[in-house]
C-alpha cells in the first residue's frame, strides 16, 4: 500500500458561531467511481473517490443572535537554533510579527522558540493584548541546538491553556534542521503527533532550507491531520506561514471512519492520499480525526478487476462505503452516527447510436473512456503524480537520479496523454507545473535537495536548488 502526500480539496463553506452546528451536523457522503463504463473481458484497474461534505443548516436571517467567525488557538513553535543565525532568523522574526497582525483579536496566540534550551516568547493570550509584545519576537536571538521535542511539548501546554474557549487549536513548527536535543527519533514524534491529534489539536510543519529532515516533518504533520511545506529560502517563511493560518476553521465532527468494501473480484487495493489509511485484500480504511467547516475530504482508492467473468454486466456493489462519525460536541463514548453509499459498475459498452462518436469499431455507440467523469480524473492525476514522486524519492535515495528523473518523465508523458484526450483545463494546469519542474531538473540535472520539492509536492512555490555536483548521475 502506497500513502502520498496530497492535500485534501478545499471547498469555501459558511462559518457558525460555536454551538450553532454541533446540534444539527449531517455529513453528506458521495461514492463514485473515475467511469461510468468499464471495457469488458479486461482487467481494468479504476479508481473510486469517496467524498464527504459538511450538510450546514441554514442559518435564520432573522435570528436574534447572528452568527459569529471562529475563534482560533495558534501556537507558533519557531526554530532558533545557531543555524537560523543571519537571514534565516530576521524573516523568521518578520513573519511570526505579520502572523500575529493577521489573527483575529478575539484569536489566542503563544510564540515558542527553541534552540538547546526552549523559551515561551509570548504566553497564550488573546491578540488583542499580545499585539503589544511583538517587540518580544524582534528579540529572538539563534543559539545552541535544537529541543524540538521539548518544544512541540510546551507549545501543546500553551495550546492546552485556551482549548476550552476556542473551535480550533493549531501548533505550527518551523525548523531548518534535525532535532540535536532530546528524544530524536521518528516514532517519538509520530506518537507525540497522534496524542496531539487525539486532544484536537492540528499539527503543521514548515521546513526551512536544505538540513531539514522531510520525512520527518512531512509524517508528523500527516499523523497531526496539519500541512506540511517547504521554504527553499528564508524569503519564502512568510508566505509558508501564512498559508498554514488559512486553515479551515471550526471543529463540527470527529472521529470519522471510511471504510470502502470492494467486491470479491477486486485486488490489488492501494489507499491514496494524505488523509491515512489501511487497506486489506478486500477493505480500505480512512480515519480523519476530525473535519471542520469548508472542508470537503477527497479520500483515492483503486483497486483492480481480476476476475471479468465475475465483473461481467452491470454490478451494482461494486464498491459500498460505511462512514461513521461523533458530533464535534460528543463524549468519546458517546454513540456515533452512520450512513451508507453503494457505487455500481458496468462493464459492457453501451449507448445510443450517435454519429458524433467515433470510436475503433466506427459503429456510432460511445465507449467506456466517453463516459470518464472529468472532476473526479483531475484528482486521480493528482494522485498518479504524487505517487510518481514518491517513487522518484526512492530512486534519489538510492543514487539513482536517472532514474528518478525518468520515473517523473513516465508520468508526465500518462498526465500529456490525458490532457490531449479530454482537453480538459484542469489537467493542462496540472501537467504545466510537472512540465515547468521537468524542464528545470533536465537542463540542471537532480540533487538531493529535490528531495524536499518532491517530498513537499509541486504546488509548493520554490528556488530552484543549486546545480548537482558533476559526479552525481544527470539522466
Amino acid at each position: 500500500m502506497r500513502l502520498c502526500s496530497v492535500i485534501p480539496l478545499v471547498t469555501a463553506l459558511a462559518v457558525f458561531a460555536p454551538g450553532t452546528l454541533l446540534a444539527a451536523t449531517e455529513l453528506q457522503l458521495e461514492l463514485a467511481t473515475d467511469r461510468a463504463f468499464y471495457a469488458p473481458d479486461t482487467k481494468s484497474k479504476f479508481f473510486v473517490e469517496a467524498r464527504i461534505t459538511p450538510n450546514i443548516p441554514v442559518q435564520d436571517a432573522s435570528a436574534t443572535n447572528p452568527p459569529t467567525a471562529a475563534t482560533r488557538n495558534v501556537v507558533l513553535v519557531l526554530d532558533r537554533s545557531g543555524s537560523m543565525a543571519g537571514a534565516p532568523i530576521q524573516n523568521l522574526r518578520t513573519a511570526a510579527a505579520n502572523a500575529l497582525a493577521s489573527l483575529s483579536d478575539r484569536d489566542t496566540l503563544a510564540i515558542i522558540a527553541f534552540g538547546s534550551e526552549v523559551e515561551t516568547v509570548i504566553a497564550a493570550t488573546r491578540v488583542d493584548q499580545a499585539r503589544g509584545l511583538v517587540d518580544r519576537i524582534t528579540r529572538i536571538e539563534p543559539a545552541g541546538g535544537a529541543a524540538l521535542y521539548d518544544a512541540l511539548n510546551q507549545g501543546a501546554a500553551q495550546l492546552r491553556r485556551f482549548a476550552a474557549t476556542a473551535d480550533t487549536s493549531d501548533l505550527i513548527l518551523v525548523i531548518d534542521g534535525p532535532a540535536t536535543r532530546g528524544p530524536r527519533e521518528a516514532d517519538d514524534f509520530l506518537r507525540l503527533a497522534r496524542t496531539f491529534a487525539r486532544e484536537g489539536v492540528r499539527l503543521s510543519a514548515i521546513g526551512l532550507g536544505s538540513d531539514f529532515d522531510e520525512d520527518l516533518l512531512a509524517n508528523i504533520a500527516r499523523a497531526g491531520n496539519g500541512r506540511f511545506s517547504y521554504a527553499a529560502g528564508p524569503a519564502d517563511l512568510d508566505g509558508s506561514l501564512q498559508s498554514m493560518l488559512t486553515l479551515p476553521d471550526q471543529v463540527i465532527a470527529r472521529n470519522l471512519m471510511v471504510e470502502l468494501a470492494f467486491a470479491d473480484y477486486c485486488n490489488e487495493l492501494t489507499a491514496h492520499g494524505w488523509t491515512a489509511a489501511d487497506a486489506t485484500n478486500s477493505t480500505v480504511t480512512f480515519s480523519v480525526p476530525y473535519l471542520q467547516t469548508g472542508q470537503t475530504l477527497s479520500l483515492i482508492s483503486s483497486a483492480r478487476i481480476w476476475n471479468t467473468w465475475a465483473a461481467s454486466g452491470q454490478q451494482p456493489a461494486v464498491v459500498t462505503a460505511t462512514l461513521t462519525w461523533q458530533d464535534a460536541g460528543a463524549a468519546p463514548n458517546d454513540a456515533v452516527q452512520t450512513t451508507t453509499q453503494t457505487v455500481a459498475m458496468n462493464f459492457e459498452r453501451v449507448g445510443t447510436f450517435n454519429p458524433a462518436y467515433r470510436n475503433d469499431t466506427g459503429d456510432g455507440l460511445p465507449t467506456y473512456d466517453d463516459s470518464t467523469r472529468i472532476t473526479i480524473l483531475r484528482r486521480v492525476i493528482d494522485t498518479l503524480i504524487s505517487d510518481s514522486m514518491q517513487e522518484a524519492i526512492e530512486h534519489i535515495d538510492t543514487g539513482h537520479f536517472g532514474r528518478a528523473i525518468r520515473e517523473l518523465r513516465r508520468t508526465r508523458s500518462d498526465v500529456r496523454f490525458y490532457a490531449k484526450k479530454y482537453e480538459d483545463e484542469g489537467i493542462e494546469e496540472r501537467l504545466g507545473h510537472l512540465d515547468a519542474y521537468l524542464n528545470e531538473i533536465e537542463a540542471r540535472g537532480i540533487n538531493q535537495l529535490d528531495r524536499k520539492i518532491l517530498r513537499s509536492g509541486l504546488s509548493n512555490r520554490f528556488e530552484p536548488p543549486p546545480a548537482a555536483p558533476a559526479d552525481e548521475e544527470r539522466r
